[in-house]
């Protein structure tokens, strides 16, 4: 099966996640950029809260692939900008897609997983919501190797 991780990432952490999975994982690492530059997070909040769509670049065409893994922050408990076009330009698409994220609350920001779904049209096959804290626990990194697990299943 050919997999895809495209990921968007405003500090770094999920670029980092999203690569260290490319490592581990058969697939094409595609970079999905936000045009607006976005500095502030009471900014990022905002375009997140009232579901600001973005004009958005990437190189891979995710139809292509058997499988999608999206890497992505989230945001007060929704989909950046970024993330949320990427989902609605290519959702119909998409044969099989899962979720990765690095973000602060966690497990917490389950709230954002039905804005994935409406933006995909479907739902995750895998989700994994990490703490960017504890992202090098041996406990995170049992996670990681589960979320593996089951993508490729």
């Amino acid at each position: 099966m050919s997999t895809l991780i495209a990921y968007y990432s405003r500090t770094g952490s999920n670029e980092q996640l999203a690569k260290q999975l490319h490592e581990r994982v058969a697939s094409d690492l595609d970079q999905i950029l936000d045009r607006k530059k976005r500095d502030s997070m009471p900014g990022c909040a905002f375009a997140a809260l009232f579901k600001r769509k973005a004009k958005i670049e990437f190189s891979k065409e995710p139809g292509g692939y058997d499988r999608v893994v999206v890497v992505t922050p989230i945001w007060a408990s929704v989909l950046p900008p970024a993330t949320r076009t990427y989902l609605k330009e290519n959702g119909p698409k998409l044969k099989q897609f899962s979720i990765l994220s690095v973000c602060g609350r966690g497990e917490e920001n389950t709230k954002a997983i039905p804005d994935v779904e409406r933006r995909a049209r479907k739902s995750p096959s895998a989700r994994l919501l990490i703490r960017a804290e504890e992202l090098q626990n041996d406990s995170t990194q049992q996670k990681i190797e589960a979320f593996i697990k089951e993508i490729e299943s």
